[in-house]
């Protein structure tokens, strides 16, 4: 891909993306990434990602060769607080350790005997 083609994108993506910001540091490290992909399959990934995420997407999502895989940042965040939950509920349910299963050094009052 040339260089300008990544301008393409990237001026397509700060379109869509208010807080998305263009600079020749980050268009020449874009470009030395995406320099083996086709335009043409940026693009459509770039769609693709577009139609599916409110954040903007880093460079290895519009690389990717499966253009249904890229960060979903949203998802990500919901999984991990789902999973938070989760530990949480699992935190609340646990029960002490029989006292004769903790080890002696563990034990309060008996360290250091």
């Amino acid at each position: 891909m040339k260089k300008t083609e990544v301008l393409q994108l990237m001026a397509i993506i700060r379109t869509n993306y208010q807080h998305f910001e263009i600079s020749e540091e980050k268009a020449a490290v874009w470009h030395s990434l995406m320099e083996d992909t086709p335009f043409g399959t940026a693009k459509l990934n770039l769609k693709t990602f577009m139609q599916q995420s409110p954040y903007p997407p880093t460079a290895a999502d519009i690389i990717r060769r499966d253009p249904s895989q890229f960060t979903d940042y949203g998802r990500l965040r919901l999984e991990t607080e789902e999973r938070l939950q989760e530990v949480e509920v699992w935190h609340q349910q646990a029960v002490p350790l029989p006292e004769r299963l903790v080890p002696k050094m563990l034990r309060a009052g008996e360290a250091g005997d």
